[in-house]
């Protein structure tokens, strides 16, 4: 079957693929809280500039360690000025400082542009602590502040209940000042605890040295380069298909003269796979593809990581409820895949079908063409086969078909005419010229097999299997956030994070306690006309 290939990874300077917009659009980040232990999720908002943005927006989001090192990240489309998202944080994380960051390629030459939240992760089950990175040449760097200001003006608020109980309902009335604040970036969050520090330290971010702006498509691009394999050397002009398993779709695109290519990837969700195919007429291959995420190691902080006591007894805290809430929690396995549903195929409907169980059976694929009937033509010449259609006049295509398996595209004729005829269902035949992208075909042969198993085709050498990740789902409606707790469950409510929201700049909002004791926070979390953070804090008790 396919070759499973070790992907050598590029990273590109430059697409010049259909623009998204002229200016780079301005986003905000703000989490719920800024100390976290490994195994959660960071909820987070992103906000985007509704003057300077074409929504739909992709947005890249990751996680840096304080050497720069890229960790983790998601992608997601953006739709409306806020947009609530989630990232876990992997158990294996070690301790220290973290930076969470959310940008758009467009973004790319300007990094001290990204929307940035400093972090502090905290691993209570490992001693090991991220390395200090060395310092670096201080008249290439640039501050980048991550920290907020407190403020006491302009905003108000209060609770129909300064003392609470557990698992009750809390309402508070809040108003923020919009002649000094920007009323569309406000967020409310509430904590069970005092894991919201607003005093992290400051990052260093590495002047770039690319100065070719990179454009922005619509939508997640896979971008790479094809080699030869014997001179090395790049390949232009060179045909590439793109097959989603499950998908009844087809993505096409050709090679410049450096060899590169970017095909338009649609808007599925999760990881899926993906079969790339170049043409075989150029002999083997090499297809390597880009970093999707920013992995250049701009951004790092020099501060050595350490907790103050109070935040070891947060990290304690939080460490002692996510361990209660496990015991009576059954895992179950999630994905954040959908399903691929292939409603229609990508060329509506065949012209001609050849249904094998219809004809006597004969010993080889290759006899359904030479001893029946019909449009395509096949022919063999020097142990080699060729094919050609004719369309519906009798006139041969004067071009080459798309060949195809179970909808997947496989350039090498050789290798189909290999299947067992016992293991197809049928053949359709389109028979006129088709455009697909930037390739053009004459006609269209698809074999389909009994199984969904494309006849157990030996795939072609120069066939690369990958599992892409998609779109991340934003989580406008988390069920753990926000929700209502049955008073007479028996299951502990231990949620350090009881609400995140983003709030209009006057109004009232519902929330529920838990069964954490102790004092609370209220967090409003804000720009100022300048873009600048500001946060403001209110805390309450829970008896």
């Amino acid at each position: 079957m396919i070759r499973l290939l070790s992907l050598m990874m590029l990273l590109v300077t430059a697409e010049a693929i259909n623009a998204q917009g002229g200016k780079s659009p301005d986003l905000t980040l703000f989490t719920a809280r800024n100390l976290y232990i490994t195994g959660e999720s960071i909820q987070a908002e992103i906000i985007a500039d509704a003057k300077n943005t074409d929504f739909p927006l992709y947005v890249y989001c990751d996680l840096i360690g304080q050497d720069g090192h890229f960790l983790e990240g998601n992608k997601y489309k953006i739709i409306k000025q806020n947009t609530r998202i989630i990232i876990a944080i992997p158990d294996e994380f070690v301790s220290g400082n973290y930076l969470l960051r959310a940008y758009t390629r467009a973004m790319y030459t300007e990094p001290q542009n990204y929307a940035v939240q400093s972090l502090k992760i905290v691993n209570p089950y490992s001693e090991v602590v991220l390395p200090v990175p060395q310092k670096r040449d201080k008249q290439n760097l640039i501050a980048i502040s991550a920290s907020e200001s407190a403020i006491s003006k302009g905003v108000s608020l209060s609770l129909n209940k300064r003392n609470s109980g557990r698992r009750q309902a809390v309402e508070c009335s809040f108003k923020v000042d919009s002649n000094l604040f920007i009323p569309s970036s406000i967020c409310l969050s509430v904590l069970s605890d005092s894991s919201f520090l607003p005093r992290l330290s400051d990052w260093q971010m590495q002047k770039p040295n690319v100065t070719i702006k990179p454009l922005e498509a619509k939508g997640l691009l896979l971008r790479g380069q094809v080699f030869s394999v014997k001179t090395k050397q790049a390949i232009a002009d060179e045909s590439i298909y793109l097959g989603l398993l499950g998908s009844r779709d087809l993505m096409t695109a050709r090679s410049d003269s450096l060899g590169r290519f970017a095909v338009r990837m649609p808007d599925y969700y999760g990881r899926h796979e993906l079969i790339i195919s170049p043409e075989v007429d150029k002999g083997l291959v090499n297809i390597k593809l880009d970093k999707e995420f920013d992995t250049r190691p701009l951004f790092t902080d020099n501060h050595k990581f350490a907790l103050s006591y109070s935040e070891q007894e947060v990290a304690l805290n939080l460490a002692r409820n996510r361990a209660i809430t496990a015991d009576f929690t059954t895992v179950v396995e999630s994905t954040n895949a959908d399903s691929i549903v292939a409603n229609r195929v990508f060329y509506n409907q065949a012209d001609d079908s050849i249904i094998i169980m219809e004809y006597v059976d004969l010993p080889n694929l290759p006899m359904y063409f030479t001893e029946l009937p019909g449009d395509v033509h096949l022919h063999k010449r020097k142990g080699n086969y060729s094919m050609r259609i004719n369309d519906a006049n009798g006139i041969p295509l004067l071009l080459k078909p798309l060949l195809m398996v179970d909808f997947i595209p496989i350039t090498d004729l050789q290798s189909i005419m290999k299947i067992d005829p016992k293991q197809l269902n049928r053949i359709e035949v389109v028979n006129s010229y088709y455009q697909k992208g930037e390739l053009s075909f004459g006609g269209i042969v698809n074999f389909i097999s009994n199984k969904d198993n494309f006849g157990d085709i030996d795939f072609p050498t120069n066939s690369l299997s990958i599992n892409f990740d998609f779109l991340n789902k934003t989580e406008e409606n988390r069920s753990e956030i926000n929700h209502r707790p049955q008073n007479d469950s028996p299951i502990p409510d231990s949620r350090a994070t009881i609400a995140f929201s983003p709030i209009p700049a006057k109004g009232k909002y519902l929330f529920y306690t838990s069964d954490v004791i102790g004092k609370y926070y209220i967090i409003i979390q804000m720009l100022d006309k300048k873009a600048k953070k500001h946060y403001f804090m209110y805390h309450f008790l829970v008896k």
